[in-house]
């Protein structure tokens, strides 16, 4: 036999289920979205590629989730960017992807760093870290919109979903 406090507990919890399951979808809809922002967030912390946990993102889905998190708001045109710069690979060996032409041009975006690792060095960036490297190519976008890559234009605007 069930202690008295067991089965006042296992009543509860079943009167507690009925009404739930009576109140509507539309009442329970904002406790779903706040539940599905947390696990959104949750998944966000998880899965930010640091240092510490995979290293340093490589190619593939470690590169398409890079962009995901640093570009949101237009991940299918910077995607397709990378695609034609540098077929999504951000590091070969463990260093920044080097251009097969011999200049200076490194990682995803293939920034040339002849030119840009001055700036990024101002606005504290590191170039072989991989989140201040997209900071920076975040910023580049923000000031100079996407004529960084106007050289690859022909290649990345049939990649990009109209």
């Amino acid at each position: 036999m069930l202690s008295k406090s067991v089965r006042f507990f296992t009543f509860t919890r079943l009167r507690n289920w009925r009404r739930a399951s009576k109140t509507s979808i539309v009442q329970r809809r904002p406790l779903m979205r706040i539940n599905n922002l947390i696990v959104i967030c949750l998944l966000g912390v998880l899965a930010t590629p640091t240092i510490a946990d995979e290293s340093q993102a490589t190619s593939g889905k470690s590169v398409k989730l890079l962009i995901a998190l640093h570009f949101p708001e237009n991940y299918d045109t910077m995607k397709a960017i990378a695609q034609c710069e540098s077929e999504l690979v951000h590091r070969k060996n463990g260093d920044l992807l080097q251009n097969s032409t011999g200049s200076s041009a490194r990682g995803t975006f293939q920034l040339l760093m002849s030119v840009h690792r001055p700036e990024m060095k101002r606005l504290g960036l590191d170039p072989n870290n991989d989140d201040d490297y997209m900071e920076y190519v975040r910023y580049l976008v923000k000031h100079y919109g996407l004529t960084p890559w106007a050289e690859s234009y022909n290649c990345w605007r049939k990649k990009v979903k109209t």
